[in-house]
């Protein structure tokens, strides 16, 4: 697992989700961009997955006192969020028809 503790790494992770996106999730590549900025706002001790030395489309954050997983379903084409983990309870399945006022309102909630 890798941290994301500063705003230049973060900058790095998103623009690589993007370029991944935009080559192979064509479903979810409206989202990364708001998804992104959300977090950047409102999240905290975020990490990402490290897979082959390289960071994967997997990260973990910390809202309030609770911590919330982000992972593409390549099956599904769909990025999910899971309360804690990838395998903990699903909160909610996004993609390219998930409107940016929608996902203000999950942070809002979450």
């Amino acid at each position: 697992m890798l941290n994301i503790n500063s705003l230049q790494n973060f900058q790095e992770y998103a623009k690589g989700v993007l370029r991944r996106a935009l080559c192979h999730a064509p479903n979810v590549t409206d989202l990364i961009l708001p998804l992104a900025g959300a977090v950047l706002i409102h999240g905290k001790d975020i990490n990402v997955r490290e897979y082959n030395g390289k960071p994967a489309n997997m990260m973990w954050f910390t809202k309030g006192n609770k911590r919330y997983c982000f992972h593409y379903d390549h099956a599904q084409g769909k990025i999910k969020l899971f309360d804690r983990s990838f395998k903990g309870t699903l909160i909610v399945e996004l993609d390219n028809t998930t409107t940016e006022k929608e996902i203000i309102e999950l942070f809002a909630k979450l």
